[in-house]
C-alpha cells in the first residue's frame, strides 16, 4: 500500500472516530495520515467544518505543551510525531496559525523552552520554505543558547545574513543583543578553527567559504576587528579572491594611518599582507614599497613620537635596531620562517636598491630622493638580516650622503666593534670622512693613522689626510705627506 493510500485510510478511521465523538483519537489519525501524505490529507481536511477545525487545533497545541498529562495522552493515543510534524498539521488545518506560532516564540525563549522554539520556527520554515531572516535568527539564538547545535546554529544564522543583511543586523543587535557576546563567540569559534582536511580538497574550500561568511557576519558587527581583518584577508587569499583581500587590507591600512598614534605591529602586518596579494598580482614595486613601509613601520612610528629632533641625532640608530626583533617575527609569520623565505625577501629588497643609482649624472631632486629610498630599503633589509655587513654599510653611505654624519658615525662604529671588520679598509674611510664633514679632525686622523700603518704607500689615503691637514692648516703635516 502506497503512503497516499495509508493517508487516505488514516483518514476515514478519523472520520469514523469524529462521528463516535473521539475527537482526540480522530486528530491523532489525521496527524499520522498527514505525516504519510500530506497532499491527501490537506485535500480531506477541506471537508471539515470550523468547528472541527477549531477542535483538532486546540487539541494538537495541547500535545505541543511541555506538560506531563499532555504527553501522556499522546502516548495513550499512540501519537509519536515530533513538534514540527505537529505544527505542520496545524497549518494544514489553519493557515493563519503561522502568525500565531510566530507570536509564541519570543515568550518561549524567555522561559528557556529553546526546543521547542526550535520546533516551532522548523514548521514555519517548512510551511514557507524561504528563507525569512527573523524565523532563521530565533531558532539560531535557540540552537546557540541550547547547546550541541553550534553547526545549525551558525548556518541559520548565515542563512539569514546571506538573505537580508540588514535585517540580520537590527534582529541580532535590538532583539539579540542580550545574548550578542555568546553569537560572537559562535562565530567566532568557527573562525578560527582549524583545517580537518588538506588544502584544495573540497572540504578544504568549503571551510574556506563558511569561515569567510562568518568573517563577514563578526565583522558587521565589529568592523574594526584587527585580527578578524587579517584572518579574514588570509582566507580570501587562500580562496584566490585577491581584489577583495586587497580592498580589504587598503581600507584596513587607510584608517590605521588615521590614528594619531598608530600601533607599528598592525600597520606591519596589514603592509606585508597587502604586498603579498601584490605579489600574486605580480605588482612588484607596490609590493616593495609595501614591503620596505612594513618593515619600517615600528621604526618610522617610534621617531615620529619621539619629536622633530630625533631625525638629527644618533639615537635614530638606536630606535631603528631596537624595533627589528618584533617586526621580524611578524614578517616571519607572513611570510615563512625559513632561511630561505627572508633571504628570498631580502634579495627582492637588495634588487630594488641596486636600481636607485645616485650618480652625479641624476638631477639634485631625483638623486636626492634615490638616496632617501635606498636608505629606506636598506633599513628594511637590516630587519631580515641585522648582522648583514653590505645593508649596515650601504645604509651608513646613504646616510652620509643625506648629510646625517652622526648616523652614519654611529653605524661605523658598531661595524667596527666586530673583530671581523676592526681594521676594515672601507668602513675607517667613510668614518673618516664622516668626522671630516662633522668637524671632528683629530678622530678622522685616528681612522687615517690607522689605516695608514697597514698601507703605509697608499697614495690616494696619503692624499686624504694632506687634504685634512690643509685644511687645517697644518702645512708642515701636509708637505710630509705630499713628499
Amino acid at each position: 500500500m502506497t503512503d497516499s493510500n495509508q493517508a487516505e485510510s488514516f483518514c476515514v478511521d478519523g472520520d469514523i472516530k469524529y462521528t463516535a465523538g473521539n475527537v482526540a483519537a480522530a486528530t491523532a489519525s489525521y496527524l499520522q495520515g498527514h505525516i504519510l501524505d500530506s497532499s491527501s490529507v490537506k485535500e480531506h481536511v477541506t471537508t471539515f467544518t470550523e468547528e472541527q477545525r477549531s477542535e483538532s487545533v486546540e487539541i494538537l497545541q495541547n500535545w505541543l505543551k511541555p506538560k506531563e498529562q499532555s504527553t501522556t495522552d499522546k502516548s495513550k493515543l499512540g501519537v509519536q510525531a515530533t513538534p514540527d510534524q505537529i505544527w505542520e498539521f496545524i497549518f494544514c488545518l489553519e493557515p493563519e496559525a503561522v502568525t500565531t506560532c510566530f507570536a509564541r516564540i519570543e515568550p518561549l525563549l524567555r522561559e528557556k523552552r529553546y526546543q521547542q522554539v526550535i520546533d516551532s520556527c522548523t514548521a514555519i520554515l517548512k510551511q514557507y520554505p524561504q528563507d525569512t531572516p527573523p524565523i532563521l535568527l530565533q531558532r539560531a539564538l535557540a540552537r546557540t543558547l541550547l547547546g550541541g547545535r553550534e553547526k545549525e546554529a551558525i548556518s541559520d544564522y548565515l542563512r539569514a545574513y546571506l538573505k537580508d543583511k540588514d535585517i540580520t543586523m537590527q534582529v541580532v543587535r535590538n532583539k539579540q543583543g542580550d545574548h550578542l557576546d555568546s553569537i560572537k563567540e559562535l562565530m567566532q569559534n568557527c573562525v578560527f578553527s582549524k583545517p580537518t582536511s588538506a588544502a584544495e580538497t573540497k572540504a578544504h574550500k568549503q571551510w574556506l567559504a563558511l569561515t569567510v561568511d562568518c568573517c563577514r557576519f563578526l565583522l558587521t558587527f565589529d568592523p574594526n576587528d584587527f585580527r578578524l581583518q587579517m584572518t579574514f584577508t588570509e582566507r580570501l587569499k587562500a580562496m584566490h579572491k585577491i581584489d577583495r583581500a586587497l580592498a580589504m587590507l587598503t581600507e584596513t591600512i587607510e584608517v590605521l594611518h588615521l590614528d594619531l598614534k598608530p600601533d607599528p605591529a598592525k600597520l606591519t602586518e596589514a603592509l606585508l599582507r597587502r604586498s603579498e596579494c601584490q605579489i600574486v598580482k605580480q605588482q612588484v614595486d607596490q609590493a616593495i614599497s609595501d614591503i620596505t613601509a612594513g618593515l619600517n613601520a615600528a621604526s618610522d612610528i617610534a621617531l615620529s613620537q619621539k619629536g622633530p629632533d630625533s631625525s638629527t641625532s644618533s639615537n635614530e640608530i638606536d630606535v631603528i635596531y631596537s624595533e627589528k626583533e618584533k617586526t621580524l617575527s611578524i614578517a616571519k609569520d607572513i611570510f615563512g620562517s625559513k632561511t630561505n623565505d627572508i633571504l628570498e625577501l631580502y634579495m627582492l629588497l637588495d634588487k630594488s636598491a641596486s636600481k636607485l643609482s645616485a650618480e652625479d649624472r641624476f638631477k639634485t631632486v631625483t638623486k636626492m630622493d634615490n638616496i632617501r629610498n635606498s636608505a629606506d630599503l636598506y633599513r628594511a633589509m637590516l630587519v631580515l638580516q641585522p648582522s648583514s655587513k653590505d645593508a649596515q654599510f650601504k645604509l651608513a653611505s646613504c646616510y652620509a650622503k643625506l648629510g646625517k654624519n652622526k648616523l652614519a658615525v654611529k653605524i661605523y662604529d658598531k661595524l667596527l666593534e666586530d673583530t671581523h671588520f676592526s681594521q676594515d679598509t672601507a668602513i675607517l674611510t667613510a668614518r673618516a670622512l664622516c668626522y671630516r664633514e662633522l668637524g671632528n679632525k683629530a678622530e678622522a686622523q685616528k681612522d687615517y693613522d690607522a689605516l695608514l700603518r697597514n698601507n703605509p704607500r697608499d697614495v690616494c689615503l696619503l692624499c686624504e689626510r694632506a687634504m685634512m691637514y690643509m685644511e687645517d692648516g697644518n702645512n708642515i703635516a701636509l708637505v710630509q705627506d705630499l713628499m
